[in-house]
Formats: C-alpha cells, structure tokens, sequence
C-alpha cells in the first residue's frame, strides 16, 4: 500500500461521515425512532445514503448542484447542535 492510498482512505472516511451518517443521524433524530447502537449507525449510513442521492439528482435535475455543500453544513450544524459540540444551551 503505498502512501497516495493511504492519504485516499484518510480523505474518503470523513467525507462518508458527512456526507451520509451526520444526514442519517439527524433524519432518525427528528423521526426520533430508538434502536441498538449498531442498527442506529446502520441506519444512518443507508438513509443518509439515500437522502445523498435524491437531493444530489434533484439539484443536479434543478441545476443548482452547490446547494448540496449547503445542505450538508446545515446538516453538520444541526448534528453539533444536537449532541451539544458546538453550543451548549
């Protein structure tokens, strides 16, 4: 394995984090369903997986494709907001 392979895996992590489980995390929050821990990180990664994909073809079909970038921080601030990362009201 050499070190561009490695650096791609150090990339490729976090953007499934944020691009798929943070969406699905926030998506069962608000549908506030309980499972076990791993069901729960199952779950995020396959709905946000598809949550990625509707609003990546509707934007793509609406030809407005950064709106994603924008969807996503929504998504990342809503996460921190809900675990208390970033605000702690």
């Amino acid at each position: 394995m050499n070190l561009f392979s490695i650096f791609s895996l150090l990339l490729f992590v976090p953007a499934v984090v944020l691009s798929f489980y943070i969406p699905g995390f926030v998506i069962l929050n608000l549908l506030k369903v309980k499972f076990e821990k791993f069901e729960y990180t199952l779950l995020s990664l396959l709905i946000g997986l598809s949550f990625f994909l509707l609003t990546t073809y509707c934007f793509a079909w609406l030809s407005i494709e950064k709106a994603e970038y924008l969807l996503l921080i929504g998504f990342l601030i809503v996460y921190c907001n809900t675990n208390k990362l970033i605000f702690n009201n």
